[in-house]
C-alpha cells in the first residue's frame, strides 16, 4: 500500500516568511559591533564602505594576535570574521556562536530565535524544530 503524502506549501511558505522576518528583525536590534564589543575591544582601523573594525576574537579558544578579528556595521547588515579561527558571519550567527549555540544545526536557528521572543512559538507544531532558514 502506498502512503500519501500530504504537503501543506502555504504553511511553508507562511513559516519562512517569519523566519526570514524575524533574522531581519533580530539583526536591525543587534548592532554586530555593539554585540562583539562586550566581549573584546575594537579599534577603528578604515571609514570607507562604513567602516571597518579590528580586534581580539572574543572566543577563548581562538589564539590570535590583538587584531585577528574584523568588523563591517555596513556589510550585508553587519558581518565580523576572525582570520585566525575562521569563525565568520552577521549579528545573528555571533550572538548564537557566543552563547555556545551551533547555527548551523538544522533547526537550531528557528528555536534561537522563538526563545529570544522574535518568532511564536504557535508558528510552528511541535516537531517541526528543522523549518530553519
Amino acid at each position: 500500500m502506498r502512503m500519501k503524502l500530504i504537503k501543506r506549501p502555504e504553511r511553508q511558505k507562511r513559516c519562512g516568511t517569519a523566519v526570514k522576518e524575524a533574522i531581519e528583525s533580530f539583526k536591525d536590534d543587534h548592532d554586530i559591533l555593539d554585540l562583539l564589543s562586550e566581549h573584546s575591544d575594537f579599534k577603528r582601523v578604515a571609514s570607507t564602505h562604513g567602516g571597518e573594525w579590528e580586534g581580539m576574537c572574543p572566543f577563548e579558544d581562538c589564539i590570535s594576535d590583538d587584531n585577528a578579528c574584523r568588523v563591517w556595521r555596513e556589510r550585508d547588515g553587519g558581518a565580523a570574521w576572525c582570520r585566525q579561527c575562521k569563525r565568520r558571519g552577521d549579528s545573528l550567527r555571533w550572538s548564537m556562536m557566543l552563547e555556545d549555540r551551533d547555527p548551523d544545526e538544522p533547526g537550531e536557528t528557528s528555536k534561537y530565535l522563538r526563545e529570544k521572543g522574535y518568532l511564536a512559538k504557535s508558528l510552528f507544531a511541535k516537531g517541526d524544530d528543522d523549518d530553519d532558514e
